[in-house]
């Protein structure tokens, strides 16, 4: 299958990316900016509003992720006071055009592995269709968005042999979440696999070792200029050594634990997940014999990226799988692999080298709309406007306690959000061990931390999903001391006698 459009060479990806740029705004947009707030989402726009305010991510929020994101919140949160714009849409916008540019990169990955626009186009449109992703993309913002795109771009980059800036996105990636370390790792092994001996191969590790320790430096740099180094390797290393908890699970549990996900949050594209993860295993065999040896294939496939890649994120799933969120390092490997599916199914059944390229094009078209259309309807279907009724809520609660109202989060950041307050401490949410760095780094531990809460004499205190072994003994101080509300989906603890005015 071609497409025979009669465009210049410089031009044509310019028009194919602005295609799918389009496409794509208009697929996700379906299901709408006003999405109600998590505790996930509210947590990056907190982080990126006391950014904004001056204080860096980790000396504002506690958290074991990647920075950049964090960052990138921060930077989003600044511009919407220069344009006296709304917090929350702004930094859901912004992260809304990097989930648009991943469905760009998608196409430029997959077109570059198979040297098919046709390809490049059919994955590029089956990755409109991944809800979990997409629902995301305008009511977000999802941590791990600007990751998808990063990851996305390091592989396309590698596989075209631009080893610095494959190095450079490859870290950016591994700066929103740390796992992600695999592909500026990769990038350095590929430029010293992939290029001949001597002085290209130095120069080529020289290039993608640099690319990928560029934004770490800068990272840190930023970090030591705001007096908070030591803060961003507790989050980012120390916790998740020494303080990271998760439930215990079985080894049937790890394994059904991201089926489960699939079933549940990517519910339209699950049939064509488990076909896709069928195509990469076939890639494998196909490579291997066409480049005839594992060897060859290393040094010289441009499909090196996938192949050598792929498993890492496998095997981190097979270990730590959270939710959906987590599958979204798979998302470009499942859009190639099921666009190249499609791509080899209409090859087939419709014998394309004996028509026109008019009528390939045609085929080309119709395949794309049968990957557009399901997607939207489903967004459309699916819209949620539940950031409105917690304005509401939000609005209701500062008029009842007064516009100095005090309100403390134990994981329910979306009222600090809505209401522009800042925690008095950095716990803005507490588990996954959270409690137990907590109880290691306050003064009198967790009940030091209690005492603290009480010392700054909060009117409300919002109490979202909390976990940990302190979790009983939180609950039990709050009911000694407070009256119980519900509002929306947030217990409140409101302090007795009856609220300031």
């Amino acid at each position: 299958m071609s497409i025979s459009v009669r465009l210049k060479p410089s031009i044509r990806p310019l028009v194919y990316g602005g295609l799918i740029a389009i496409v794509s705004a208009l697929c996700f947009a379906q299901y709408g900016f006003e999405g109600r707030l998590t505790r996930d989402t509210a947590n990056l726009i907190y982080s990126g509003q006391q950014m904004a305010r001056g204080v860096p991510h980790y000396v504002s929020t506690f958290n074991h992720s990647g920075p950049l994101s964090h960052i990138i919140a921060g930077v989003s949160v600044s511009a919407a006071r220069l344009l006296n714009a709304d917090d929350v849409v702004t930094v859901r916008s912004v992260f809304f055009i990097f989930a648009i540019l991943t469905a760009v990169a998608v196409h430029l990955l997959a077109s570059t592995l198979f040297e098919s626009h046709a390809v490049g186009f059919l994955s590029a449109f089956a990755f409109l269709g991944f809800e979990c992703f997409g629902e995301d993309a305008a009511s977000g913002p999802r941590a791990k968005t600007p990751m998808v795109l990063f990851q996305t771009l390091a592989l396309a980059l590698a596989a075209r042999r631009s080893w610095f800036w494959s190095g450079v996105c490859g870290s950016l990636a591994f700066l929103v979440w740390q796992p992600m370390a695999i592909f500026p790792l990769l990038t350095i092994f590929l430029a010293f696999a992939q290029s001949p001996s001597g002085r290209d191969r130095r120069r080529n590790l020289i290039l993608a070792a640099s690319g990928a320790l560029a934004p770490v430096v800068l990272t840190c740099v930023y970090f030591l200029s705001k007096g908070a180094f030591d803060e961003m390797i507790e989050g980012v290393v120390v916790f998740n050594l020494f303080y990271l908890e998760r439930e215990p699970s079985s080894l049937l549990q790890h394994v059904a634990t991201p089926i489960g996900s699939i079933l549940r949050s990517y519910s339209i594209m699950a049939v064509p997940i488990f076909l896709a993860f069928l195509a990469l295993g076939f890639m494998y065999v196909w490579r291997v014999r066409l480049e005839g040896g594992i060897r060859r294939t290393v040094s010289n496939d441009r499909f090196a990226v996938i192949l050598l890649s792929l498993p890492a994120p496998l095997l981190w799933s097979m270990m730590d799988f959270q939710g959906c969120p987590d599958f979204y390092v798979f998302l470009p490997y499942l859009a190639i692999g099921f666009g190249w599916l499609l791509f080899l199914m209409s090859k087939g059944l419709v014998g394309l080298e004996a028509i026109g390229p008019e009528a390939q094009n045609f085929i080309l078209v119709m395949l794309c709309l049968l990957l557009i259309i399901p997607a939207a309807l489903e967004y459309r279907r699916n819209a949620n406007r539940g950031l409105i009724d917690q304005r509401t809520a939000a609005r209701a609660l500062e008029s009842e306690f007064g516009s100095e109202i005090r309100i403390i989060s134990i994981s329910a950041p979306e009222l600090l959000v809505l209401m522009k307050r800042t925690n008095p401490n950095r716990y803005v949410f507490i588990a996954s061990g959270v409690d137990n760095y907590l109880d290691a780094r306050t003064p009198g531990g967790f009940d030091g931390w209690l005492e603290q809460l009480e010392d700054y004499n909060p009117d409300v205190i919002a109490l979202g999903p909390a976990t940990g072994r302190f979790n009983g003994r939180l609950v039990e101080w709050l009911k000694s001391r407070y009256s119980t509300r519900s509002l929306l989906d947030w217990k409140l603890y409101v302090k007795e006698p009856q609220p300031r005015r």
